[in-house]
């Protein structure tokens, strides 16, 4: 129930004054703005991130397929061909450097007709996880949702009337009751096996 994405070998102090998002995400990972702005690291990076691992752990495979010599063209138009054509807000929002590039790029090269938010059809077998995954992957990062309110989604079957911190102390709790080593890693194993094998029927069906 707690998930923690880590990897320190890219890690960076974010005092330091350097393009961060280039070095720091993997591609398959990375939110649109990684391809293009040149400013600072902070959360909603990692939202777009955990949306991406939250689709892969359920598909079985990468949401985004990109290709190692995609040119900036490509890679957003591989974005938007799961998560659609930005609105004209969205594309104003855009911020950074490059900002004016990309923006021409998005109005004049890339191809509306293969734009299509394709998330809620993607993951129609499994209920609201498509909207959840849709509010992780918004284009525009101000619109993207929080942590906390990803937490509150109905997908989790959370009450919105219980508070955020009473769901850290269950976890809390349930933690602490798992004091051996192995037999946490027995049922981990135990619930990715069991998983795996819903998966499996759903995508029989």
């Amino acid at each position: 129930q707690n998930v923690v994405i880590c990897d320190l070998g890219m890690s960076r102090k974010t005092s330091i004054k350097m393009s961060l998002l280039e070095f720091t995400t993997t591609k398959y990972y990375r939110p649109p703005e990684g391809f293009y702005n040149e400013n600072g690291y902070n959360a909603t990076v990692d939202i777009w991130a955990a949306g991406c691992i939250f689709a892969e752990v359920v598909l079985g495979s990468k949401l985004f397929k990109f290709n190692s010599n995609d040119t900036l063209k490509d890679s957003l138009q591989t974005l938007f061909g799961v998560i659609g054509y930005p609105s004209e807000d969205d594309i104003e929002a855009i911020a950074g450097l490059k900002a004016e590039e990309v923006k021409r790029i998005i109005r004049d090269e890339i191809d509306k007709s293969l734009c299509k938010n394709t998330i809620c059809e993607i993951f129609r077998a499994y209920g609201g996880l498509g909207r959840l995954v849709e509010r992780m992957l918004a284009f525009n990062l101000n619109k993207r949702c929080t942590a906390e309110e990803a937490l509150k989604d109905e997908y989790f079957g959370v009450d919105k009337e219980e508070g955020f911190e009473d769901i850290i102390e269950e976890d809390e709790e349930e933690v602490e009751e798992h004091e051996d080593e192995n037999k946490l890693r027995a049922e981990i194993w135990e619930e990715i096996s069991k998983f795996q094998s819903d998966r499996q029927e759903v995508g029989a069906l």
